[in-house]
């Protein structure tokens, strides 16, 4: 079952046309409010997102449909021990606050637009920034494209059918790209708090219903343990070293997402950017948990489901939650457009740093030298080019999909370069090699071994063992780089730890 099959009726088209007639709105306020035409302000809205405004963008940002889709359906593939996906969500934030705090402070003087800008900043080494860029690149538009095919079902799902699915990716990317246009990071952020708010209360709606429709996991577990052992049974070495290589790619992989790293830059006040760091930290409880708890609460609901179609466990929970009440499928309807509304907020960020990496760190400094209007117009000109390109290929088989699966593999690579300039002394030329090494060993392995795995460890975390060891390696022998100035004190590291600790408490 797809989320097409749902019987939607046309108040449901009514909410979705609601919702984007929103949308359009807050891009003209953000418009509105620019403070004037500029990349800064585009890119980072003039640093003036505050802490609501920021906090709700990065979760809206971090949580896609894969957390519904994706989630749900390993949990009932896989039984308790996806419960290990928890920790690799929560450890996101404690990977983006060991490098935060210093970088926040040299983006504030420095007045950085991308990631790649800090690292060209701190290491002065120009293919360094280039390959980063491409990688994050990369990394961003298979991200679209995934977002892009979740958002088209979600559109037919709630037009009842009446939308086709590629029409609906067209017509819902034309909104993202108006809005976006409008008034640049200020708009999205706008949305994302509004697609925020609506997955907050689309996941705390459906954890309710679906334990009353389902009986909750109490009742569950006895059945689960009885016919289904293997989804009870503990973990064994080989799956605890699967899980602590998942914390460890997914944690520094998405902590160094470039959308991330902008909102960093975009934060108003260190205090703010401490404040919506703390509230993320327990983002996983209320979404994650959730959509994990709701796959392993179908097992017993749904034991004849095809592991092929186990993708269709949320589809298939939302339809038991309608057929029990109007309330139900009141709440089905919200939940739906917040995933409309999830995969848009992640799909206009990405977009959002797609522009501006390949406008400001591959052609303007060594293709084609534009003054900052001309940029500004060519990055809106890559947007209308990269959107146009991920709805292609999103038609295309799922076997291209499946070829960029290694994303968060790639992107972890990137991490050690952000760290390890923030903290130490290393050169430039060991981080390239460093990358460079931990790439070509993620892309051997990937294609190698049997599911990209060896001994329960991903290809990404064998490419970054190696990756940070290439770098120590040579560091020893070629020495440390003592040219770059100390960047922040460790009081003003001190000052920011303290203020993210006093707002947990």
């Amino acid at each position: 079952m797809a989320l097409s099959d749902l019987a939607f009726g046309a108040d449901a088209l009514g909410v979705m046309g609601a919702y984007i007639v929103v949308l359009l709105l807050l891009g003209y306020v953000g418009r509105r409010q620019r403070q004037e035409e500029s990349l800064y302000d585009h890119y980072l809205a003039g640093r003036s997102l505050g802490p609501v405004v920021l906090f709700l963008t990065m979760f809206a940002t971090q949580y896609s449909g894969n957390t519904l889709f994706g989630s749900s359906g390993k949990a009932w593939r896989s039984g308790y021990v996806w419960l290990q996906y928890l920790p690799a969500m929560a450890s996101i934030p404690a990977f983006v606050l060991l490098y935060a705090p210093r970088l926040f402070a040299i983006a504030e003087r420095e007045r950085f637009l991308t990631p790649s800008d800090y690292l060209y900043y701190r290491y002065r080494h120009g293919p360094l920034r280039v390959v980063v860029s491409l990688v994050l690149t990369y990394a961003l538009v298979n991200y679209v494209i995934a977002q892009l095919k979740v958002m088209g079902l979600a559109a037919e799902g709630l037009s009842g059918g009446k939308i086709d699915e590629f029409w609906g990716v067209v017509f819902l990317a034309a909104v993202m790209l108006a809005y976006e246009w409008l008034g640049g990071m200020r708009s999205v952020a706008y949305t994302d708090t509004v697609q925020g708010v609506m997955l907050l209360l689309g996941f705390v709606a459906l954890f309710v219903l679906s334990w009353v429709s389902l009986g909750g996991l109490p009742s569950a577990a006895a059945v689960i343990q009885r016919d289904f052992p293997a989804k009870s049974a503990v973990p064994d070495a080989e799956a605890n070293a699967h899980w602590f290589s998942l914390v460890v790619i997914l944690g520094s992989g998405s902590a160094i997402y470039p959308q991330m790293v902008q909102r960093i830059y975009a934060a108003h006040h260190k205090r703010h950017l401490a404040n919506s760091l703390s509230l993320l930290a327990i983002m996983p409880y209320m979404a994650t948990f959730v959509s994990i708890i709701l796959g392993i609460t179908a097992i017993p609901e749904f034991p004849l489901l095809a592991e092929s179609k186990s993708d269709e466990v949320f589809a298939l929970i939302c339809t038991k939650v309608m057929e029990d009440s109007r309330a139900g499928y009141w709440t089905v309807v919200l939940l739906v457009s917040s995933l409309m509304a999830a995969v848009m907020s992640t799909a206009d960020s990405a977009l959002l740093s797609i522009a501006s990496m390949l406008t400001s760190d591959v052609i303007q400094p060594y293709v084609w030298n534009l003054s900052e209007r001309r940029q500004l117009a060519l990055s809106k000109v890559i947007t209308v080019a990269s959107l146009a390109l991920a709805v292609g290929i999103s038609r295309i088989s799922v076997t291209l999909v499946h070829l960029l699966e290694i994303k968060m593999e790639a992107l972890c690579q990137c991490y050690p370069a952000f760290l390890l300039g923030l903290h130490t002394n290393v050169r430039g030329r060991s981080v390239f090699r460093g990358i460079c090494t931990g790439i070509t060993v993620l892309v051997l392995v990937t294609f190698s071994a049997e599911d990209s795995v060896v001994g329960g460890l991903h290809a990404g975390f064998i490419g970054l063992v190696c990756n940070i060891a290439v770098i120590a390696a040579d560091s020893f022998i070629s020495g440390k780089d003592y040219s770059h100035r100390r960047e922040t004190t460790t009081d003003e590291a001190v000052e920011f730890a303290v203020l993210v600790r006093q707002e947990e408490t």
